[in-house]
């Protein structure tokens, strides 16, 4: 989890709520319930008109990857690599079998097992390709899901 967004969050709510009861004001006015019906109703219902309900109920997920701040590090995936390709060719392809269950990357676990399966260079490039692209669409929508969520809300 990423904790600095979530500080980064914490900290301007806090500061804002801070300076309000430093004025002397009361936070039972900036946090009224049915102000907040209002506007997260209202910009959730403006969000599903221009788009799917499906990716309005993958809101949770959207933010369970943006939250957790989870990025591949490239150097670390090319070892993994070269040291799977080492063990291919000493064991053969099969014998990378028993690394399926240590790979947490969904993708990389996909490509792998597609290897073991033997599945052809070229067949193997389409899928993971086809896969990417998918990947991508799935991103491009919850970005436009977001920005249009930001649009709509005050």
């Amino acid at each position: 989890m990423d904790f600095a967004t979530i500080g980064g969050i914490a900290l301007g709510v806090g500061s804002i709520l801070l300076a309000f009861i430093l004025e002397g004001g009361n936070v039972g006015a900036v946090a009224q319930l049915p102000a907040m019906i209002l506007v997260i109703g209202g910009t959730l219902g403006a969000a599903t008109i221009t788009t799917s309900f499906r990716t309005i109920l993958s809101i949770p997920d959207f933010l369970r990857v943006a939250f957790s701040g989870h990025v591949p590090d490239p150097v670390t995936t090319i070892d993994r690599v070269v040291a799977l390709a080492e063990k291919a060719r000493r064991e053969g392809v099969l014998g990378l079998e028993s690394n399926l269950k240590k790979i947490r990357d969904p993708f990389f676990r996909k490509a792998l097992q597609l290897v073991i399966d033997g599945t052809e260079a070229t067949v193997l490039r389409q899928i993971l390709a086809t896969e990417i692209s998918y990947m991508s669409e799935r991103h491009r929508s919850g970005i436009s899901l977001f920005k249009a969520l930001g649009g709509f809300s005050p």
